[in-house]
């Protein structure tokens, strides 16, 4: 398990993309940078699986992810 408080990054711009995510609980905002602000794309609410796998063609994050409440994750 993997447990973030608000505020938590679950990975950044440029990590490696390589994990699969279920949300057993809180809610993860998924932010792309462009021009120099950081932007809100999408949501990951509970119930919700995401991830970064390699197979989606993707080698490394091309945003960030970021705990919005306290949130465990599997």
């Amino acid at each position: 398990l993997i447990t973030l408080q608000e505020g938590d990054k679950l990975f950044k711009k440029g990590d490696p993309a390589d994990h699969m995510w279920v949300i057993l609980q809180g809610r993860i905002q998924l932010l792309m940078e462009q021009n120099g602000q950081w932007l809100p794309v999408n949501m990951i609410n509970k119930g919700d699986i995401s991830g970064l796998l390699p197979y989606s063609q993707l080698k490394t994050a091309v945003g960030t992810a970021i705990a919005t409440t306290p949130t465990t994750l599997l």
